[in-house]
Parts: C-alpha cells; structure tokens; sequence
C-alpha cells in the first residue's frame, strides 16, 4: 500500500507515450479524469482500492490499445459508458466492489 492522496493531476494525463498507469491501492479520491484518453499508448490502467468516486469517463472508450481495465474497490457509481465496446483489444475489467 502507497500513501499517495488526493486526485489525480490534470498533467499525469499529457503522458501520450504512457503504457501502464497502475495507481491502485492508495488513497486517491475524486473523479477519474475525462482527460485520460489523452494517454493513447495506454495498455492497461489500474486505479483499484481507491476511493474515485463519480462515474467511469465514456473517454475510457478512446483508449484503442487499452488491454486492462481494473478499477474495483472504489466508489464508483452510474452505468458502464457503451463506448468500452470500442476497446477490441481489452483482455480483463474488473469495476467490483463499487456503489
């Protein structure tokens, strides 16, 4: 377990480059960006066992080579946005243990 807080930093999303974003197991609070399609080399994006509350970004859906979704044992809440279909190369999502 980290001890990182708060939310997080509009500018983590200007990383087009970024391949793994695994921030899990902290205590990150607030939404998850709508500026994270900005990551578009991004394979897998691991926000789990934190406290993001809000829904999931439909954005998420333009995140093409995007293969892990994990973002369980958060505060999440809403549907799950029907852009995720655009994923093709997603492998494993897990939204458990949220609102």
């Amino acid at each position: 377990k980290n001890r990182l807080a708060g939310s997080i930093p509009s500018s983590l999303t200007t990383f087009e480059m970024l391949e793994v974003l695994d921030l899990s197991d902290n205590s990150l609070t607030g939404i998850i960006p709508e500026a994270v399609d900005n990551l578009l080399s991004l394979t897998k994006l691991k926000l789990s066992k934190n406290m993001f509350d809000g829904s999931i970004p439909k954005q998420i859906g333009n995140l093409l080579d995007l293969e892990t979704l994990d973002l369980w044992g958060n505060k999440l809440g809403g549907t799950i946005p029907v852009d995720i279909v655009s994923c093709k190369k997603l492998k494993f999502i897990d939204f458990s243990y949220n609102s």
